[in-house]
């Protein structure tokens, strides 16, 4: 006796017409192509957010909105702004963050000192209305912002958010504003600390890494305030700092006084050549 088959779909008789075999089980569908991506929020970063096909869109949203590492009070700005920027890259938010200048497309992180509010405000009125996702990275942004202020701060801006609910963009030119409300005093500050950069050296124990990044907030401070420094300038006065490492001093000097790179500052800085 022959042994039955007992596979159902086996049994099953092929449909009038139907090619022989037909009945078998269909194919499987080719796999997905992988994608890479560097973060998730990257992923088809230009689609909008469906919050009505479950939870992942969801949670990307509300990851987003959370508060940064850095808490703006007033006194750490340019700590917060790095806080930001990291996740602003994580995100993809460039699209809302690149605004048009008659100078040109300015980043409003790092070069605000060159935007004005109302450039801010009319790159916003471009796409907060739209079913996309620059709106709902606007929105997002605006949500972090506010998880991301300090109460005692947030009290301070008060008057100003009722102008710009849920505009994060224009949010943050406000924030910046307040912070830097004393410009002329802020650019004053810097050319200072940048003057006695050998105190600073040596009260940083000569740690070269420290130092440099201590250089880069400074530089970035006036280039925000539309006050670059010189390379002339800047090389004299991260000379005086490097003298004050016996072991450094004369190789970074020669460095500087040698090179005719016109980016050097940024190369020494952020460690290009490898002394940090």
């Amino acid at each position: 006796m022959n042994a039955q088959n007992l596979d159902p779909a086996a049994a099953a008789p092929a449909a009038p017409g139907a090619a022989p075999g037909a009945a078998a089980a269909a194919a499987p569908a080719p796999a997905a192509v992988p994608v890479f991506v560097l973060t998730p929020g990257k992923y088809n970063a230009q689609a909008f957010l469906d919050f009505s096909q479950g939870s992942a869109d969801v949670k990307l949203f509300n990851k987003g909105s959370s508060a940064l590492p850095i808490i703006y009070d007033g006194t750490n700005l340019e700590m917060f702004l790095n806080a930001f920027d990291d996740r602003a890259q994580v995100y993809s938010r460039d699209n809302i963050l690149t605004i048009p200048t008659v100078a040109g497309p300015k980043n409003l992180v790092r070069e605000y000192g060159q935007i004005t509010k109302e450039e801010v405000v009319a790159h916003v009125k471009t796409y907060a209305s739209a079913a996309n996702r620059q709106a709902q990275n606007c929105v997002m942004m605006y949500i972090c912002l506010r998880n991301s202020v300090a109460a005692t701060k947030l009290a301070d801006l008060e008057g100003d958010l009722q102008e710009f609910t849920q505009q994060g963009p224009t949010f943050l030119k406000y924030i910046i504003k307040e912070a830097n409300n004393g410009t002329t005093a802020a650019a004053i500050s810097v050319s200072m600390n940048m003057i006695e950069l050998d105190k600073t050296m040596n009260s940083l124990q000569h740690d070269v890494k420290s130092f440099n990044n201590h250089c880069q907030g400074q530089f970035r401070i006036r280039d925000q305030l539309g006050q670059p420094i010189s390379n002339t300038d800047g090389i004299a006065y991260l000379a005086k700092g490097y003298k004050e490492v016996p072991s450094l001093g004369m190789k970074m000097c020669l460095l500087l006084s040698t090179t005719g790179e016109e980016d050097i500052l940024e190369k020494i800085i952020w460690g290009d050549y490898g002394y940090v």
